[in-house]
């Protein structure tokens, strides 16, 4: 198909780059509302509640959509929706499942 661009190719390179950006932009969200032992005068809850009404639980769950094969947006998202009440369908991840081990052994080479 032809690419965002103009240009043929161009639309994986956009869907890659996309899927980084969401990876980066859950992950950010997710440690942002993480309660954290070394700051106890944090108000996390009062960045929990500003993110549910800014449209955190729509937002998360748009980009688990998008990328129901990303392990990361997937288990991060999962338990960002869980935690925080969400009361919908929670997307499931729909990508390869891969033994520790073969992680383990591709690293050793």
């Amino acid at each position: 198909t032809e690419g965002a661009h103009g240009q043929d190719g161009d639309s994986d390179v956009d869907h890659e780059l996309v899927k980084g950006v969401a990876r980066h932009g859950v992950a950010i969200l997710f440690d942002a509302l993480r309660f954290d032992d070394s700051n106890p005068d944090s108000d996390f809850m009062h960045v929990r509640r500003v993110a549910l009404n800014a449209g955190m639980h729509e937002a998360v769950k748009g980009a688990m959509e998008e990328f129901l094969d990303n392990a990361e947006i997937m288990m991060m998202g999962q338990q960002m929706l869980i935690v925080t009440g969400y009361k919908g369908e929670i997307p499931q991840f729909d990508g390869p499942i891969i033994p520790f081990s073969a992680i383990a052994h591709k690293s050793d080479t």
